[in-house]
């Protein structure tokens, strides 16, 4: 059975806790290079997905109050007011969009990298899958390596659900 849904996860990944930032939208930097296994694969990663800044405002985003309220609660507040995120109200570490196509996922992702002025991974299923054994969990490991290297980042994954076979 396939449906006509998209569905997009991204990671608001940090290689340190949330509360070590004072203000994350102040003069972001990239903290470290890309020291892993892997050097090649990371560039090839990083030429194809990386965008430290994509320049998208909450304001670009016509409609969809909700989902910006939800995604400014979830993923922008803990960034902006760290003292209240500690302990048991500890921020999210995903958060998983779903919907048809055309409906502002990407674009919603993008003004959370924008807002929080972290680096912005966009990754496309395509980019993950090798048809090597072996080579799909490379390139996931090197992504989220690429990741704590750019910190504070945000990946973005694409069709999600095309990575999952079907059960059954």
């Amino acid at each position: 059975m396939t449906t006509n849904w998209d569905f997009k996860i991204f990671y608001n990944t940090l290689n340190v806790p949330f509360y070590k930032y004072q203000n994350a939208v102040e003069g972001v930097k990239s903290k470290a290079e890309y020291t892993g296994p892997d050097p090649k694969l990371a560039a090839s990663l990083e030429k194809e997905i990386l965008d430290t800044n994509p320049g998208v405002r909450w304001d670009d985003v016509a409609g969809l109050n909700e989902s910006k309220r939800l995604l400014q609660e979830a993923v922008v507040l803990p960034l902006w007011m760290p003292q209240y995120f500690q302990g048991i109200r500890r921020p999210r570490r995903g958060v998983l969009m779903f919907g048809p196509p055309g409906t502002g996922k990407t674009l919603l992702a993008k003004a959370v990298a924008t807002e929080c002025g972290t680096t912005f991974q966009n990754v496309s299923c395509s980019s993950l899958c090798a048809k090597w054994y072996g080579e799909s969990e490379r390139l996931v490991r090197c992504l989220f390596d690429l990741a704590r290297a750019h910190a504070p980042s945000t990946i973005f994954i694409d069709e999600i659900d095309s990575l999952c076979s079907a059960r059954g």
